[in-house]
C-alpha cells in the first residue's frame, strides 16, 4: 500500500514539475519545439518547461504524438581508460574519477568553461590524465591527507603521483 501511494505521488509530482529533467513522457503540442538529430533522436528546441539537452524520442500513444525520453537528464560521461569526467545536468561542475571513485572537482565559476562547451573541458582533462603526469601530481597532492591515504591503499599505482 505504501509503495501505491509512493509512485501515485511521484507521477503527480512528475506531471505538475516545470523541469523537463522530471519528465519521462509530453505530450507534443504547439507550445513544444523540437528537432531532429539523429536516426529517430529528436532534441527540444523549446518549451514551456525549464531547459534541457537531452534526447526524445517521438512515439505514439492512442492516437496522441508524444515525446519520450531516451537520455538521462542527470549526469554526462567521458571515459578514457580508468578514467572518467562527469558533469552534472546544469553544467557547472566535472567531476573527474578514477576507477568510478571521485576524485577532484572543476567547478565553471573557477575554470571559466560554460554549459555550452563543458564536452571540450571534460575531453581536456581526460587528455591530460592521459598526457601530464605533472597534472595528476599537482590534482592529486591536492586532496586531503585521509583521501590520499585511501588512495593508495585503493590503487597502489597512484602512488609514484602522492
Amino acid at each position: 500500500m505504501s509503495r501505491e501511494l509512493d509512485n501515485i505521488l511521484s507521477n503527480m509530482l512528475q506531471k505538475q514539475s516545470r523541469d523537463l529533467d522530471d519528465k519521462v513522457m509530453l505530450e507534443v503540442t504547439s507550445q513544444i519545439g523540437f528537432e531532429k538529430v539523429a536516426f529517430d533522436l529528436v532534441r527540444i528546441t523549446h518549451s514551456p518547461y525549464n531547459p534541457y539537452d537531452g534526447l526524445w524520442t517521438l512515439s505514439e500513444v492512442d492516437g496522441k504524438k508524444f515525446l519520450v525520453r531516451a537520455s538521462d537528464p542527470k549526469f554526462e560521461y567521458k571515459t578514457s581508460g580508468d578514467w572518467s569526467t562527469i558533469s552534472d545536468y546544469d553544467g557547472k561542475n566535472v567531476t573527474l574519477v578514477y576507477k568510478n571513485v571521485p576524485i577532484h572537482r572543476f567547478s565553471s565559476t573557477e575554470y571559466g568553461f560554460s554549459s555550452g562547451d563543458i564536452n571540450i573541458f571534460k575531453s581536456a582533462i581526460l587528455d591530460k590524465t592521459s598526457s601530464d603526469e605533472k597534472f595528476l601530481r599537482e590534482m592529486l597532492l591536492e586532496q586531503p591527507p585521509l583521501k590520499k591515504e585511501s588512495l593508495v591503499v585503493t590503487f597502489p599505482e597512484l602512488k609514484k603521483y602522492i
